[in-house]
């Protein structure tokens, strides 16, 4: 890797991870190249002679560079930045907190808006991964039972773990397409759960089947963003339930 690249991978590093913006990026990469004079620090890394001593001064205030007669110097590498990385998780951590109080309240407010009870729809298309998530937790809450299918949704196993590791023990069952490769990460997560699992080449579509009557059904689109069809029908759950359960080679109880 050239010279050039790695800087530009460093700097793309400090924006995205450390909450730097570009001039303060390379600003900070000019100093840990030895720069330390603020001329030197904007002809290296580009930034207007009028806005650097801004940059160096924002720098200063995060513990990232240390000021003396001499000029400007980084602050040991290592230690600033996992300082910076700790002084990002207490900010995010209070606006959490802030934002678990505020959406408390907002649902107190709206509790007593509505005149009269909203009429839930029975199907729906979700395109979006947050948008297939959230009715994935609305769901998987509402019932004590989760049969899943398994064909191309393995890539995004991370949000499956993020929705059912909060939720309390149900029974969970998993058919895999025999294509479908667990690392021992996925194996030790489906044992801690008490998943079942069994694999079928049946598998044609990556399914969620509550015993609540619910359905999340993933459309084998080319697109990047997942799509699914939600369905809240207790007769159609239940077909797919025993569908499944025979394919697995399962016994197949009623879904309710």
């Amino acid at each position: 890797m050239s010279r050039s690249s790695s800087l530009e991978e460093a700097a793309q590093i400090l924006r995205t991870h450390f909450g730097m913006n570009n001039y303060q990026a390379k600003a900070y990469l000019a100093l840990l190249r030895g720069y330390t004079t603020a001329r030197d620090i904007s002809r290296k890394a580009g930034i207007p002679i009028s806005r650097v001593y801004d940059i160096l001064e924002s720098l200063e205030r995060a513990g990232l560079v240390i000021r003396s007669e001499e000029g400007y110097h980084a602050a040991e590498t290592a230690t600033a930045l996992r300082n910076r990385l700790e002084q990002m998780r207490q900010i995010f951590e209070r606006q959490q907190g802030e934002r678990e109080t505020a959406l408390e309240r907002f649902l107190s407010i709206v509790s007593s808006l509505s005149r009269h009870e909203t009429v839930q729809p029975e199907s729906a298309v979700l395109r979006g991964l947050e948008a297939v998530v959230v009715k994935m937790l609305e769901a998987c809450g509402r019932a004590d039972e989760l049969v899943f299918t398994v064909r191309k949704a393995v890539k995004l196993k991370e949000e499956f773990k993020r929705v059912l590791t909060p939720l309390p023990r149900k029974r969970v069952l998993f058919l895999l397409h025999p294509n479908v490769m667990l690392d021992d990460g996925d194996a030790v997560f489906l044992e801690r759960m008490g998943a079942r699992i069994a694999r079928s080449q049946a598998v044609l579509m990556d399914m969620l089947v509550t015993d609540r009557g619910e359905a999340l059904i993933g459309l084998p689109l080319d697109d990047e963003e997942p799509v699914a069809v939600w369905v809240r029908h207790k007769g159609f759950a239940d077909s797919l339930y025993k569908a499944i359960m025979e394919a697995a080679g399962w016994a197949a109880g009623p879904a309710s």
